[in-house]
C-alpha cells in the first residue's frame, strides 16, 4: 500500500509505516489493523467503528476521499499481483499445481 501512496501522489511509506505500527492493535480483528490503518494514513483520513476503534489522525473521510481509497485499494491489488503473484507463479507456479494434482488426485481445472 505504501508503494501504491506513492504512485498516487498520497501521503508517504514512513508516515504510513509508522501508522501501522502504531495503531493496527485498535481492532479486534488481528489481521484488518494494518491494512485499514494504512489506508487512513495514506489518505490522512480518520477510520471511526462507533464504540470500537478509532485509528488514523484527521478529518473524516470525504466522498472524494472514498473516491481516492478505491484507487488505492484497486492499485495496490494489481501491484500484489504483478509483484508477488506473478513471480510466484513463474518461479514455483508449476510446481505448486503438479502438488495439488498429487495431492488432490485430479487436475485443478477439474475442481473447479
Amino acid at each position: 500500500m505504501a508503494l501504491a501512496s506513492i504512485i498516487l501522489g498520497m501521503k508517504g511509506p514512513r508516515t504510513i509505516l509508522e501508522a501501522a505500527k502504531r495503531e493496527h492493535a485498535v481492532t479486534a480483528s488481528p489481521n484488518s489493523g494494518y491494512p485499514m490503518t494504512s489506508c487512513a494514513a495514506a489518505l490522512g483520513v480518520m477510520f471511526e467503528k462507533k464504540d470500537h476503534h478509532v485509528m488514523g489522525s484527521g478529518p473524516m473521510p470525504t466522498e472524494e476521499d472514498i473516491r481516492r481509497c478505491y484507487r488505492l485499494v484497486e492499485l495496490t491489488s494489481i501491484l500484489f499481483i504483478i509483484l508477488v503473484m506473478l513471480p510466484l507463479y513463474v518461479f514455483v507456479g508449476v510446481q505448486v499445481q503438479v502438488c495439488f494434482e498429487d495431492f488432490f488426485g485430479m487436475p485443478i481445472w477439474r475442481m473447479l
